[in-house]
């Protein structure tokens, strides 16, 4: 997500409105793999059976299952609380 900031602020830079608040969410990030999270493919495969885990992890449509209540980097980063 630091990116896309960087490129906010320069846009707000350009177009002069930089007094303007940023909007920050987690739910911006490309993808995250909910409970595969910070798991490697074989341990991944082990839990969840490695068929479905290829499908998750190759599909659009196939979303691993959330694991909103794991303590992870993510829920963990100050960035992304709300």
């Amino acid at each position: 997500m630091s990116r896309s900031v960087k490129t906010a602020w320069r846009v707000q830079e350009q177009t002069d409105h930089v007094w303007l608040p940023l909007e920050k969410s987690s739910r911006l990030n490309e993808r995250h793999y909910g409970a595969l999270q910070g798991l490697n493919r074989n341990t991944a495969a082990t839990l969840f059976g490695g068929e479905t885990v290829c499908v998750w992890r190759r599909s659009f449509s196939g979303l691993p299952p959330s694991d909103e209540n794991a303590p992870s980097a993510l829920q963990q980063d100050a960035r992304y609380r709300q």
